[in-house]
């Protein structure tokens, strides 16, 4: 009511310097923003030679991060004040740190960084300088440095939420999970803004599941397959669903890079038309480690089906797998989608060998040899693109199986759209070349032994809470 009040007061004689500066001190007191800016403004407007004035504008911008108004404003009020010398130091000061977050903002990440680092030289108590540091260094994948700039803004404000938060992140990043889980519950007892509370919650509980805990999952699903027989002139329909779910224990050896875990899954599907079902289990141990700056990995496991309807045991595999995996810089893909500039990406190399024994029939016995990759990359547009190769060996074991031993190789292509908060879309095109081995047994022809296979499919996801995620899929073979 006071503000409204001390406003048409000043609207009843604009041109009133009083009346507009008791609107001030009424905002200032009740931390109306708008209301001050638009006081301040209007006393510059009389009497436009106000230096303070000009300064304390200035300031209301920076709050505001109008930036590049808070530098002009600031250069206008040392253009008119007088001193004291400290008043005139302390104005320069908070221009020149306004200019520099103005270029940090314009994605000037080069000058901006130059402005913050004669800054931090001159000022080495302004956290703010070491603040946008550690943003400049982060986003440039230069860790260390961000990490030592995030510590410097804590030895000035131990109690910057924010930057324990950024800090936990980092040493994530950088496997001190240790030291993460500190800066995680350092940052949960003070205070975060904007939903970052929960965001800091979130990584913590998973941080700490994966240094030495469980983590579980579990699924459902439906679907109708239009073609499910793969036939050209006699296409059979089938409408299936499936549940499933998993466990996974995981500890890492303290203080070392050295990951050791199992994993148990499992899953029920049923196809309705054809009265049919299977039931899946597995187990897995696996270790992995990060050396020089990779991802490694190693792990075993054994699968099992049956036919519960029919009681019948389907087949038994065993397979042994690796992977390596590590990041990658480069100009951002798919330039109709970005903007050019440099980003980080993920690649993955991996090998596998399994060995499958078919409890219904030995002619299905089978070794297959798998080696593939994948590249990822984020666009900064929120798009993301994904792209893979594998390549697999299939061998039967039995000189009667052979009609089933192939090579074959696949090349896949993603695209994901990061919507509104919680939704995103994919879309996604594959194909396969899969070549067997041998003339078939019967007839001994070759030329239909080959199969080339495509699919396109697009897909919505919602996430209606970080554990429960809701999807749709509409393919085409």
């Amino acid at each position: 009511a006071i503000i409204q009040e001390r406003r048409g007061r000043a609207a009843e004689d604009p041109d009133d310097h009083a009346a507009w500066s008791r609107l001030a001190s009424a905002a200032q007191v009740l931390n109306q923003p708008a209301a001050l800016r638009e006081a301040y403004e209007n006393m510059l407007r009389i009497q436009p030679e106000d230096g303070m004035t000009q300064a304390k504008l200035g300031e209301l911008y920076d709050t505001l991060s109008e930036f590049k108004l808070a530098e002009t404003t600031y250069q206008r009020a040392l253009d008119l004040l007088e001193g004291p010398p400290e008043l005139l130091a302390t104005v320069r000061d908070k221009m020149e740190l306004a200019g520099a977050r103005y270029l940090f903002i314009d994605g000037q990440r080069d000058e901006s960084e130059q402005r913050f680092k004669a800054i931090s030289e001159r000022k080495p108590d302004d956290f703010i300088a070491h603040f946008y540091l550690a943003l400049l260094y982060a986003g440039a994948a230069r860790n260390e440095e961000a990490v030592e700039e995030y510590q410097q803004v804590l030895r000035i404000v131990p109690n910057h939420g924010p930057a324990h938060l950024s800090l936990a992140i980092l040493y994530e990043q950088l496997r001190r999970e240790e030291d993460a889980l500190t800066e995680y519950r350092a940052a949960l007892s003070r205070p975060l803004p904007g939903g970052l509370d929960e965001v800091a919650r979130e990584r913590f509980n998973a941080l700490s599941r994966r240094l030495n805990g469980f983590s579980y999952s579990i699924n459902y699903q439906s679907g109708y397959d239009s073609n499910f027989n793969l036939s050209r002139d006699d296409a059979v329909g089938e409408f299936r669903s499936s549940i499933g779910g998993s466990v996974t224990y995981r500890r890492k050896l303290h203080r070392r890079p050295i990951y050791l875990g199992i994993g148990m899954n499992g899953s029920y599907q049923t196809y309705h038309r054809g009265q049919f079902d299977v039931m899946s289990l597995g187990v897995s141990p696996f270790v992995s480690t990060y050396w020089l700056g990779l991802d490694y990995s190693l792990s075993y496991s054994r699968s099992e089906s049956e036919a519960l309807l029919s009681e019948t045991k389907l087949n038994v595999t065993d397979a042994v797998s690796g992977s390596v995996s590590g990041t990658f810089t480069m100009p951002r893909m798919l330039r109709w989608l970005a903007d050019g500039q440099k980003d980080s990406g993920l690649w993955d190399l991996s090998v596998s060998a399994s060995r499958m024994e078919s409890q219904t029939s030995p002619i299905f016995d089978a070794d297959n040899y798998t080696v593939g990759g994948t590249v990822n990359q984020a666009l900064g547009t929120g798009w993301r693109w994904t792209l893979g190769y594998n390549y697999s060996i299939n061998e039967n074991l039995m000189d009667a199986g052979n009609d089933f031993a192939y090579t074959s190789h696949s090349v896949s292509v993603q695209l994901i759209r990061f919507l509104r908060p919680g939704w995103s879309a994919n879309g996604s095109y594959s194909t396969s070349y899969l070549k067997y081995s041998n003339p078939d047994s019967v007839t001994l022809f070759t030329r239909r032994r080959e199969n080339f296979t495509q699919n396109l499919s697009l897909g919505m996801n919602y996430f209606l809470s970080p554990q429960l995620r809701l999807f749709s899929t509409l393919a085409y073979r």
